[in-house]
């Protein structure tokens, strides 16, 4: 109607140009599809391309079997993007990325990178040594890993001091502007010149534990006296990064490092105010606290005799033991000693079969405890293997614990070698769980999806830590990730810490073989045995 009261006073050349107006304008579209390059930093994948002709806004996709979904949508000017990645959870057979340029009108043309995804995973696996490797070192032997990713912190078993004796340093690790950097290499002393750092004697002594935030360190070593070994509790303060000592109490009577049991007898919250720990499975659980006026012990609970692997929850507020087994009647049951009091009290039993305890874990606020058992006897005849182990995995439903979902074992794949969960570790809310099989024989090196391959006759038992996640039925194993070496120098010994709530996995591993130094170097190096070696996912 407007146009025809238009065209009578102005004439029929106005009609034109106002329906000229009105037509729709064509929009230069997207012809080209981008080229795209792809490469790998530490927990990062990186991508760029040029610049395609008509381009409005690029987007990053990620594509899985069955889905797509974008990360990332950029302006016409970008032509890089980063995309972070839990290394040990990515499916490097099955995702990949792609960039598409998209026009005006939202029509848009994708291209993938020529490189494949698998080809870029050693180079998105971080590599850390100590920046003085020696031979049977045992560097990585025990690791901690801040919850917030940035600090790490690790053992050497034995290194040669300045002054040329032997003696067990700690390293602290941690990132600055993107890139991860040694910041401390400390050799422990007590202030008894009687009482000596001497190195470990054994990869079975020692603990370490990070706050939070990275800022203190628990560290907890046997010291040489003339009778015999006492055990130490020693915290640590970082400010300004620099790292000093804030507390240090020593055993007073000398004890035996001998038994497994005492493989981690301290352990700090994650807020880094309170520890729990014992000197020898034969003396009592002890608690120390940061208040107003520094570290002060407080009196708590006692488990029963026999109870062993003590685990305090991230939130400070459970001890959790593993008590019996390997009796008659008795098989290993979890004891909760709870704030404010710590007593400890029956919670569950872990298996209703007479077998022993060999692991326990625990989540930050201990609604989530998974536990090793060790069935008894041999699989079947004279002089056959001992029965594999297993892990059962406990949540409370309506204030009981039941178990969540099926009993794990070892892979298909894998030999029953009885070595299945030895070590395990929950992540902080308890989404996920690893688990160790120092004798597993798969093939592969980095980080597969099951199932993996055996291997062909007698190869090496090189080992795998099992990564599963948590779903509505329970658990399921994601990825399997083994030794990123060719070699024999497998994760017989590797010890492992999870970070955001599992999205970050540091595992250590102390056979490992490089004479690399520092960070990044020649992973492929094998001339120095037992040097030892970090691995960040």
């Amino acid at each position: 109607m407007f146009l025809s009261s238009l065209s009578l006073r102005r004439g029929a050349g106005a009609v034109v140009a106002c329906a000229a107006m009105l037509s729709p304008v064509a929009h230069s579209q997207v012809t080209t599809t981008p080229v795209v390059t792809t490469w790998a930093d530490v927990k990062q994948l990186k991508f760029d391309w040029d610049p395609v002709p008509n381009a409005a806004y690029y987007k990053l996709q990620f594509h899985a079997p069955g889905s797509t979904t974008t990360f990332f949508t950029l302006g016409p000017t970008k032509t890089a993007a980063t995309s972070n990645i839990a290394v040990h959870l990515f499916d490097w057979d099955n995702w990949y990325y792609g960039v598409a340029a998209c026009d005006s009108d939202d029509t848009c043309r994708e291209g993938t990178p020529a490189t494949p995804m698998k080809a870029l995973m050693q180079d998105a696996i971080g590599y850390i040594k100590s920046s003085v490797p020696e031979y049977s070192a045992n560097f990585g032997f025990r690791v901690a890993l801040a919850e917030d990713g940035n600090t790490a912190a690790t053992w050497s078993e034995e290194e040669t001091t300045a002054g040329g004796s032997q003696a067990a340093p700690f390293y602290v690790f941690t990132k600055i502007a993107g890139k991860w950097r040694q910041q401390a290499r400390i050799f422990p002393k007590a202030d008894d010149p009687k009482k000596r750092n001497l190195g470990m004697g054994s990869m079975l002594a020692g603990s370490l534990a990070l706050s939070a935030d990275g800022n203190t360190l628990l560290v907890a070593m046997p010291f040489e006296g003339y009778l015999g070994v006492y055990h130490s509790v020693t915290v640590y303060r970082r400010t300004n990064n620099t790292w000093a000592r804030e507390y240090q109490l020593v055993a007073s009577n000398f004890t035996d490092r001998g038994s497994q049991e005492d493989r981690e007898f301290a352990l700090m919250n994650s807020a880094g105010t309170r520890i729990a720990f014992r000197f020898a499975i034969n003396e009592p659980v002890r608690m120390i606290e940061r208040g107003s006026s520094g570290w002060t012990e407080r009196a708590v609970g006692q488990p029963l005799d026999g109870c062993r692997y003590p685990r305090l929850s991230g939130d400070g507020n459970t001890l959790a033991y593993l008590c019996g087994g390997g009796s008659p009647n008795t098989g290993p049951r979890v004891f909760l000693a709870k704030a404010p009091g710590f007593e400890p009290i029956a919670a569950f039993s872990a298996t209703p079969d007479l077998q022993s305890g060999d692991a326990l874990a625990i989540n930050y606020d201990a609604t989530r405890i998974a536990v090793t058992t060790n069935p008894p006897g041999e699989q079947s005849g004279e002089g056959s293997p001992p029965a594999p182990l297993e892990v059962h995995v406990f949540r409370t439903v309506n204030g009981a614990w039941q178990q969540f979902g099926a009993t794990l074992r070892a892979g298909s794949w894998a030999d029953t070698s009885g070595a299945f969960g030895e070590t395990i570790e929950l992540s902080k809310s308890g989404a996920y769980l690893a688990v160790l099989d120092r004798w597993d024989s798969a093939q592969g090196t980095g980080v597969w999806s099951p199932p993996l391959t055996p291997a062909s006759g007698d190869g090496p038992r090189a080992g795998a830590v099992y990564i599963y996640e948590f779903t509505a039925s329970g658990p399921r194993l994601r990825r399997v990730v083994k030794p990123n070496q060719q070699t024999v120098a497998g994760f017989g010994f590797a010890d492992f810490a999870f970070a955001n709530d599992g999205r970050t996995l540091l595992i250590g591993q102390p056979n490992e073989s490089s004479n690399a130094a520092g960070i990044d170097g020649d992973r492929n190096n094998t001339s120095m045995p037992s040097s030892g070696a970090l691995w960040l996912y």
